[in-house]
């Protein structure tokens, strides 16, 4: 009870109703009819625009914006850990040092257009050790900042796993 009234003195003090939502999801909302179209000459050349299609999954469109890819990094190794300068590069983006103290690391890049093809390289072993290249697609289903948007690098002893939905195939496994 005592949380209902700090919410409530909390409103009621800001003074400002443009945060306040303007309906209820209570209530029910009206349509109004489209308005009529004026008559066209018989032989008059008329254009029609295609309807947005929406993907059922997000109900984002296909033309709908970029989408910030989400990057995590984890150690899963037992003898051979990743170099503390290990790092990873989106190119054309920026690169980015995990911070490994716990075990692993998030960071966002940029926004990518969906559907074309970017490169993620991946330096488990720092600048000295191998270069790990792998291709990603942002599609239609991400939204920035969702798990949908998140690709995963998890380095392992020998090998380096990279799975996510940018991932073509969903997942890469790669030689370390």
């Amino acid at each position: 009870m005592a949380l209902i009234l700090v919410l409530v003195s909390g409103c009621a003090d800001s003074g400002d109703l443009t945060a306040l939502p303007t309906s209820s999801p209570l209530t029910t909302s009206t349509t109004t009819e489209p308005a009529p179209t004026a008559m066209t000459a018989p032989n008059a050349e008329t254009t029609t625009t295609a309807p947005e299609t929406e993907t059922p999954s997000t109900g984002r469109s296909a033309e709908s914006g970029p989408v910030e890819l989400e990057i995590s990094f984890f150690d899963w190794t037992e003898t051979n850990p990743p170099s503390e300068e290990a790092f990873v590069v989106v190119q054309g983006v920026g690169s980015w040092t995990p911070d490994l103290e716990f075990g692993g690391d998030g960071h966002s890049f940029g926004h990518f257009v969906i559907g074309a093809p970017g490169t993620l390289l991946i330096y488990p072993d720092g600048y000295d050790g191998k270069e790990l290249g792998v291709t990603f697609v942002m599609t239609d289903e991400m939204i920035s900042g969702s798990a949908q948007a998140l690709t995963h690098i998890e380095v392992f002893d020998s090998e380096v796993l990279v799975y996510g939905q940018a991932i073509p195939d969903f997942e890469q496994i790669l030689d370390r």
